[in-house]
Parts: C-alpha cells; structure tokens; sequence
C-alpha cells in the first residue's frame, strides 16, 4: 500500500487561510484607521475580526485531524472507488489550479467518512471565497494570477477564465490615478507589494473597463510567506465615494465662486470678534490686502463710538439673536465707508453659538444722497445754515427745554442794513457773497450749541439756549451777544476785490417756554423789534417787550 500524498492538499489551504486572514486584516486596518469611521463601528468591526479568526482557525484544525485520520483510513484499507473520490474533489477544485488535491493507488479502500468531510471543509472554503465581498487575487511568484474570486470579475472587469492569462503589471490593465491620469505599473500596489515584499494598502486607482466605465477601487496588496506564492491583493469598490466626493467638491466649488464673485462682503467672526473669514468683496470694501484679514479683530476698523454699539450687538450675536443695522467702518487708509450689514449666528451641533455670519452692503452713496436731500430739506443751500424748517424744530424743543429748566432763552432777529441796495448796485452774485460772509461771522460769534439760520434773503435769525433764569440778567446776555455781532460787521466785507462796509439790524425776544409762547410769536415778535432797531438809525440792537408785559408794537 502506498500512503496518501497530502501535503500539496495542506500546503494548499493553508495558503487560502492566509489569504482570508490577511485579507480580513487588510479590510479592517484600512477601516480601522480611517477618521470617518465611527468608534462603534470600529468595535463591531474588531469583534467580527475575532470571531473569523477563531473560525478560521477551528477548520484548520478540523481539517488537519480529518487529513490525519484519512491518511491512518488508507494505509489499512483501499478502496475501488478512486474515480468516485477524484470527481467530487474535482467539483471543489479551485480554477486555474492544476495541482493534484488528494491522490491514492490503485489497490487503496475508499475512506468514505473521512472523504466527505475533506470535500465539505474544501466547500465551505470555496464558498467564501467566491462569496467574500471584497475582490481577492492571489499570484505567484512571477505576479501571474493563478487565483480570483467573484468580486475579482465584477470589480476589475474582466472574467476568471482571462485573469490567469494576465499579470498584475500586465498591459492590459487601464489604471488611472486618483486625478485621472494614467498610473504606470511600477505604481500598482500588487506590484509594489511584490517587488518590496511589504504590506501596500490603501491605494486608490480607478480601472477602466471595456465599456468605457471607470470603478474607483482601493487597493491593499500583501507577500505571501508561501514557496511558490507571490502576493494577495483585496480591491473594495469606492466608486459611490469618490462620486459624492466629486459632487461635494463641484458644490465646494460652485459655493466658493458664489461667495468670491458677490457683490456684498462676507466675512465670518467669532464670539470675540476675530475675522475668521472674509470674501474678496469685503478686504476691497475694507481697503485691505489679500488674505489679511483673517485673524484680524473688526474692532480694527472702527472709532470709539462704532467700538461701543459693536460690542453690544456683538453680545447679541452671541445670545443668538440675528439682526440688520447701518454701520459705519475706518477703512485702512483712514476714509469712512456706510455699511447695511445683515448678521445670522453659526451654531455648533450642541446648539451653541461659536461664530456670526455678516453679509455686508455698501450704502455710502445711499448715504451721501440721503444727507444731500436731508441737507435740501433742512439747511439753506447757499450759506449752508439750518433753514427756517430745521430753525422751528430746535426752538421747539428749546421753548420745551426752557419750561423744564426755568432757565430763558433769546431769539435774536438780524437783519442786513442797505442790502437790496448794494444787489441793485453790485449784482446778485456779490450780494450772495456777502450773505455768505455773513453767515461765517455770524457762526463765528456764537457758541456751538446756539444755531444760526437764514429764514431768506438778508434775514438771519440766532437762538440762544440756557441763559440765566433771572429774565433781568438774560435780557443782558442777550443784549451782549447782540453787541457781539455788531462789533463782527466792522470789518469791511471783501466782495471779489471790492471792499464792503455794512451793518445790520437786530432784535432781541426773549422766552420762558411758559405760557402760551409759540415759535410764530417768538419770531413775529423778533421781527417787531428788528425794524424797531431799524427805526433807531440801524446798526442796533432792540430788545422786544417781557413775554410777561405782551409784544410791543
């Protein structure tokens, strides 16, 4: 009797136990080590690792014992059922590999219990490899392929029946590197892994098949300690990853070119007011470089007052409240610029506050039209003084300040000497020169807080505030300023070269903001005492009856 050669059978599936081991190896440590992938699920993986490995390790045992007792089975008896034997090991060879499984003589006795449990092992064996989902090639040491599974064919393209006619660095083979471009073969990872005698994993490449369709692949390629052997390389198929990655860069992209090229600034701060980000609108709207504001504070670019309401409503933004408002900014060179900025907090997942998204609109010609109408509206276009409009809003509110304080104020009446005159004479455009001069002395006499208007023509009106509540010292006041502003009409009036000596009329009303006072009869009243002042020889001031004795006439 001869005994039965068994060592090719263990030499053999060893070699598939390897395989699966390292593959599941592979599989895992590339899953196991990327930051995508949730601590769970790293658990879950790691289980699943053990308990194939376990598995794994009990059928060989099993089958080594199996092998054994076969071997013990043989020697004592044979068997006429040698045909019987080799086709149902045939049925589980693995394709491409010529090499004799089990061989026994002619005069050995058929171990029947022995026999089918080698060929069940060798099925569960042959079911998860063609069943594993991850594509599976071995080589040998030549880097032919002498082995693939299912998910090999589905996955690179090309039929079972054809691997064994190719190499890994085969010509062939259509692979592209992650940008597209072709890769050559000294870069393939089962080369590379053949060549060094390492571990190559996670290799991206994209395989072009027959049809034109690319599949993103990654690719982890391992030697094999096996005489005859080369490597095992695992592809799994990232096609649906790299088509969502290119989706979200293309929207990336679409995103960016949107924030880049909007006509509003945009920039992004955090709960201490540090520029975080800023399109290229907004460091042109601010007057800076490229790149340089990231990192900045937006206090930065803004005065005292605009530091003071910044912090308030950057406390808002912080509670998660979203507001509009007009800003003022300091841009780097020192011009000012109006902002209409719209502020949304950015929340984290926990709900917290962490950073405020700006959109930032220019309005300064908004803003300079605005004041030009306000100006129209409210100041005399030729001496820039407050109008007759702007005149009876402020002495409404001093006639309203005097009754709360119980201090008097004066409504000053002036009116220019000869005017009409000199317009007759001179002409309209020296005329308004002078009214023009006029209304800088005018300002120049009195303190800030006092206005001068020009109600038309050569009539002016000055509103004196916070005088003395004694009505017999603020009458001197008064009368005081009014000398003031006669003393400012000494001075000849350069009108183009032409030197101008003029005077003015002035009369004084005084108010408590008590009563039946209005700002018609102040005025009405102002003016009875101008031309009183007029009648007196001009160049004088008169002070209009106590609002306590009635107008004079």
């Amino acid at each position: 009797m001869n005994p039965v050669p068994l060592s090719d059978t263990r030499r053999h599936w060893a070699a598939v136990m390897i395989v699966f081991v390292l593959t599941a190896a592979l599989t895992s440590a590339t899953i196991w080590h990327s930051e995508q992938t949730p601590l769970l699920l790293k658990a879950a993986l790691g289980l699943l690792f053990s308990l194939l490995l376990a598995a794994l390790t009990r059928l060989l045992l099993k089958t080594r014992t199996q092998a054994r007792a076969l071997a013990i089975l043989v020697e004592e008896r044979t068997s006429p059922s040698e045909e019987r034997c080799c086709r149902l090991l045939d049925e589980v060879q693995m394709p491409g590999r010529a090499s004799a499984l089990l061989g026994v003589d002619s005069e050995a006795t058929e171990p029947r219990c022995g026999q089918d449990a080698l060929a069940e092992t060798m099925v569960k064996y042959r079911t998860l490899f063609d069943d594993f989902p991850l594509g599976i090639i071995i080589t040998d040491a030549a880097g032919r392929i002498v082995e693939a599974n299912a998910a090999s064919e589905r996955l690179l393209g090309v039929p079972r029946a054809e691997h064994g006619a190719r190499s890994i660095d085969a010509p062939q083979w259509r692979i592209l590197r992650p940008d597209g471009q072709p890769m050559p073969a000294a870069e393939f990872a089962s080369v590379r892994a053949l060549k060094e005698q390492r571990l190559v994993a996670g290799v991206e490449l994209g395989i072009v098949k027959a049809a034109g369709e690319i599949t993103w692949l990654t690719v982890s390629a391992a030697p094999l300690p096996l005489p005859g052997y080369g490597v095992v390389v695992t592809y799994g198929d990232i096609t649906a990853q790299k088509t969502a990655e290119r989706a979200l860069r293309e929207s990336e992209e679409q995103y960016r070119q949107i924030v880049e090229t909007a006509n509003e600034g945009i920039w992004i701060i955090d709960r201490q007011g540090t520029i975080t980000f800023a399109n290229r609108r907004m460091e042109a709207l601010l007057g800076c470089p490229a790149g340089e504001l990231p990192g900045r504070s937006f206090f930065d670019f803004m005065d005292a007052a605009g530091r003071r309401e910044a912090e308030q409503r950057l406390a808002q933004r912080n509670q998660g409240i979203a507001a509009q408002h007009e800003f003022r900014f300091i841009r780097t060179d020192g011009t000012t610029i109006w902002t209409l900025i719209t502020t949304t907090p950015l929340r984290a997942p926990d709900g917290q506050v962490v950073q405020s998204l700006a959109m930032v609109t220019d309005i300064t010609e908004r803003k300079r039209t605005e004041e030009a109408i306000r100006r129209l509206a409210l100041y005399d276009a030729l001496t820039g003084l407050p109008n007759r409009r702007l005149l009876l809003d402020r002495l409404g509110q001093a006639l309203a300040a005097a009754a709360r304080t119980r201090r008097l104020g004066a409504l000053m009446f002036i009116d220019l000497d000869n005017f009409k005159a000199l317009n007759d004479r001179c002409g309209h455009d020296l005329g308004d020169r002078l009214l023009q001069q006029t209304a800088q002395r005018l300002s120049a006499s009195v303190r800030r807080r006092d206005t001068v208007a020009r109600l038309g023509g050569d009539e002016f009106v000055l509103l004196l505030e916070d005088l003395s509540a004694d009505p017999e010292r603020a009458a001197e006041q008064a009368r005081g300023v009014g000398e003031k502003l006669l003393a400012a009409f000494v001075p000849p009036f350069d009108l183009e070269g032409e030197l101008h000596r003029g005077t003015c009329s002035i009369g004084i009303s005084l108010f408590t903001g008590q009563g039946e006072e209005s700002a018609e009869r102040l005025l009405k009243r102002g003016d009875q005492a101008m031309y009183r002042a007029k009648a007196a020889g001009r160049n004088t001031c008169c002070l209009a009856g106590s609002t306590f004795d009635g107008d004079e006439g």
